[in-house]
């Protein structure tokens, strides 16, 4: 399903030692998770640009879910790296929605920060 791709893809994108807690956190907005994630080596970049163009194709509640349920992912260390963000935002682009004003927060004190001023 192209929730578990993305959503795993993103779990794996940072930490991952925390990858399977960060991964579950998304089952506050996704609750028909599985309990893990898909192995890393299914998770790349060609199986995100797939998944994302059809969750594009969702209504607009449904769309709003998977950023919020992307946004618990990146969020789970409550640090936001550069490589997740550039995902998130690519996939809000993707899906035509905004990012959450929590992790907009969170950017703010991200590292790197004071490159976006």
């Amino acid at each position: 399903d192209e929730a578990i791709v993305v959503l795993s893809t993103l779990a794996w994108a940072s930490d991952r030692s925390r990858a399977v807690n960060a991964f579950r956190r998304a089952g506050k907005w996704i609750p028909w998770l599985p309990a893990q994630p898909l192995d890393a080596e299914r998770c790349s970049l060609e199986a995100l640009d797939r998944a994302t163009a059809r969750l594009a194709q969702m209504d607009a509640r449904g769309r709003h879910r998977m950023i919020e349920a992307v946004a618990a992912v990146v969020t789970e260390d409550e640090v936001l790296h550069p490589r997740e963000t550039l995902l998130l935002r690519g996939i809000a682009d993707r899906l035509d929605v905004l990012v959450p004003s929590s992790i907009e927060m969170l950017e703010c004190d991200a590292p790197g920060s004071a490159l976006d001023a």
